[in-house]
């Protein structure tokens, strides 16, 4: 992604249109019964395009809605218009929602089921007149971010990086002309996104779930035969949890799992592994903010199982210390994402751009600080620790959650595990466990009695959670990541265990 080709410097709907003339007649999307090739969205989205009259180069409009063909169109017709597609999680408080709204002034809101923001208007009978080439280092996209913390935030990114970006990870991937890539990770959460990109920027059929659950994946499988399974690890852990019909779905055509949002579990790994005999494994890790970082290629798995891979071409990954120093090989620290695919910044918002978009003394550019923690070794591979405002201090000493949960989760009679913590005079934060057991018909006080004895032997004392709490599941964020905000309030309302 670095030295742009001509290619690169193309605006989204131009580099779409090109990808699509000479396969006018391949599906591009498959969603239950419904098909499109590439010339029917090529079309439908010309025609879209015409009733967004308002709609001029650099305007906004914003997008709220589950994964559909829709979407596509929805995307591509803005391009057209040259506009900026902002996306928002269809699950998000009507408070973010409205945040995204109010921040961005789009000229137009696509939210089917959200009709307080909805103003989309019908397409027209005819298709409308592309837009001229723009900028390639123009805004081409606005992705929200779930805001857990707080109000979300509006992640820009360039055309430039979109198409070159889309491109590195269909060279990663070995996409050819047969893949199908089924996708069940909403197209507001940034692996959705990419995915969606590989669709209109590299022209790569996409299989959507109906439902969008497990059942949806399983159903998908049998009627659109994909060959790349785009994931996260709660997505994939639900799917083979044994209350899905995996086992009698058809799971022969998947070459490729593709994986991101958070560390795996080994569990899950051999699990997946056992239920999709055929595919390879390609484990990734990135944020919205750096489009993809690094990529661990199937033929590392076994031999760098826990590891994200390495960066991708054009990127370069560093672990800085708390004093912008670059760290030692196995030295943990922030991963800080240095070249292609970093984002502009965040949309009307200086002080949390400045925050994460620094300069560094020690590699004389501007970096993206990721707020994880991580290490490398010294063949340059990346392995996780946690995210840097999640680090717990215990009697004096720093705790990473990340491992707890690790260590807890490897427990034969423990599917999930979760960490968190509050306040305490003594201990500085006291680290509080939720657990969900293997078996649903678990004897609770029989298992945090092993639980206890199983943390003296394998954990510090200052590591050993001093409360657990044994639950059916793990609440999840829109994005299928741990809602841990949700634990902590439960604290305050639970009793101590």
């Amino acid at each position: 992604m670095g030295h742009l080709d001509p290619m690169e410097k193309q605006w989204p709907w131009h580099r779409f249109v090109d990808i699509a003339t000479g396969q006018e007649d391949l599906v591009a999307i498959f969603h239950g019964d419904t098909h499109l090739t590439f010339a029917q969205l090529q079309d439908m989205a010309g025609c879209q395009a015409a009733a967004l009259d308002q709609l001029g180069r650099g305007d906004r409009a914003v997008i709220i809605s589950e994964n559909n063909p829709q979407v596509a169109i929805v995307v591509a017709a803005i391009w057209q218009r040259g506009g900026i597609p902002v996306l928002v999680h269809s699950m998000a408080p009507d408070a973010h929602a409205a945040h995204a709204i109010t921040l961005t002034d789009p000229k137009y809101v696509f939210a089917p089921s959200k009709e307080p923001f909805h103003n989309w208007p019908a397409p027209k009978a005819a298709p409308a007149e592309a837009c001229s080439e723009m900028p390639s280092n123009s805004t081409a996209s606005i992705v929200f971010t779930s805001g857990s913390t707080g109000l979300p935030k509006g992640v820009m990114q360039s055309a430039e990086n979109l198409i070159a970006g889309a491109r590195t990870m269909s060279q990663i991937m070995a996409y050819h002309s047969d893949d199908r890539i089924l996708c069940p990770v909403p197209f507001a959460f940034d692996y959705g996104w990419g995915q969606m990109l590989s669709l209109l920027l590299e022209g790569i059929p996409l299989v959507l779930t109906e439902p969008a659950n497990s059942l949806g994946i399983c159903a998908a499988l049998d009627q659109h035969q994909p060959t790349v399974l785009a994931a996260v690890p709660a997505l994939l852990a639900d799917l083979m949890s044994g209350l899905s019909p995996i086992a009698d779905a058809n799971r022969d055509t998947i070459r490729l799992i593709m994986s991101t949002g958070s560390k795996m579990l080994p569990a899950t790994l051999q699990k997946a592994r056992e239920t999709f005999p055929a595919a390879e494994i390609c484990l990734n890790y990135g944020l919205t903010e750096t489009y993809r970082s690094a990529s661990l290629a199937p033929k590392y798995l076994d031999s760098h199982p826990t590891s994200v891979g390495k960066a991708i071409p054009e990127a370069e990954l560093r672990i800085i210390r708390r004093d912008d120093t670059l760290a030692d090989v196995g030295e943990v620290g922030e991963i800080v994402h240095f070249g292609s695919g970093c984002f502009q910044g965040y949309w009307r918002d200086l002080d949390r751009t400045n925050d994460v978009k620094r300069y560094v003394s020690a590699m004389d550019q501007v970096g993206v600080f990721t707020g994880d923690l991580g290490h490398m070794d010294q063949d340059g591979f990346l392995y996780l620790e946690g995210r840097k405002d999640r680090q717990i201090k215990s009697m004096g000493v720093r705790v990473s959650p990340d491992e707890l949960e690790g260590l807890l989760a490897s427990h034969s009679s423990i599917a999930e595990a979760a960490i968190v913590s509050k306040p305490h005079e003594v201990l500085g934060e006291m680290i509080v466990a939720f657990v969900v057991p293997q078996e649903t018909d678990t004897d609770s006080r029989a298992l945090l009695k092993e639980l206890k004895a199983y943390a003296r032997g394998c954990m510090s004392n200052f590591m050993q959670p001093r409360i657990y709490h044994v639950v059916g599941s793990l609440p999840r964020n829109p994005s299928k990541k741990i809602d841990y905000v949700n634990l902590r309030q439960r604290l305050e309302t639970t009793d101590n265990g």
